[in-house]
């Protein structure tokens, strides 16, 4: 067994981190396919341009009492944003390609801006490290018109427990997508002590069963 470790975390894809924010709806067929035609490119690991995000993002429903926004979380339209201070730990990484882009959110009234700084995780790099044969709890996914074309995506039948990946993966940038996982990141082992460190909530983070080259 390697020595090396990497992490890995679904909350990119975890409902339960979810907040009921949403872009507005009142907009032309043609807006809406292309707000579809873009989550699915970002979802697929590709790089966007900032200026085509679709904005601006307000609450559907006001937060439940005392609630507040984890640092990593999911919202209707499924992209996946993270707080200021998650993404002042993210951008002290090498993350390559990978890109913050700032967005506010706003209240109900989609006049009012929150306070908080808030920041969509466009992760744009990609590797091959998953381990079919070695991981546990897996199943092969059907396509769905999201997939990376021509590829077979896996996914975890219950959590991320029991993903196998070559330690070769650790080498490079220090967050990624694996070219044969469906909604899964990885972290260097550097950015997620950095994580656990700052102690942002919300991360999932679970370690990868790590296997030699």
């Amino acid at each position: 067994m390697a020595t090396t470790k990497i992490w890995c975390s679904n909350f990119i894809a975890n409902t339960s981190n979810q907040k009921p924010i949403s872009h507005p709806d009142d907009v032309s067929q043609e807006e809406l396919r292309f707000r579809v035609k873009l989550q699915r490119a970002w979802a697929r690991g590709e790089l966007i341009q900032p200026e085509s995000f679709p904005a601006p993002l307000s609450l559907v429903k006001p937060l439940d009492a005392g609630a507040s926004f984890p640092d990593f979380f999911t919202i209707y339209d499924g992209w996946c944003l993270i707080s200021e201070k998650a993404a002042a730990v993210l951008s002290s990484f090498d993350l390559g390609r990978s890109q913050l882009i700032e967005t506010p959110i706003f209240e109900q009234d989609q006049i009012t801006q929150r306070p908080e700084r808030f920041f969509l995780l466009n992760v744009a790099e990609h590797k091959q490290g998953f381990d079919r044969e070695k991981s546990t709890n897996w199943s092969l996914r059907p396509s769905w018109p999201s997939d990376r074309p021509g590829r077979e995506l896996w996914k975890p039948i219950v959590d991320t427990k029991g993903l196998a990946v070559r330690e070769g993966a650790a080498q490079g940038v220090d967050l990624w997508f694996d070219e044969d996982v469906l909604d899964i990141l990885f972290f260097s082992d550097r950015l997620a002590k950095a994580i656990k460190a700052a102690k942002l909530k919300k991360h999932g983070l679970q370690p990868c069963i790590v296997v030699e080259d």
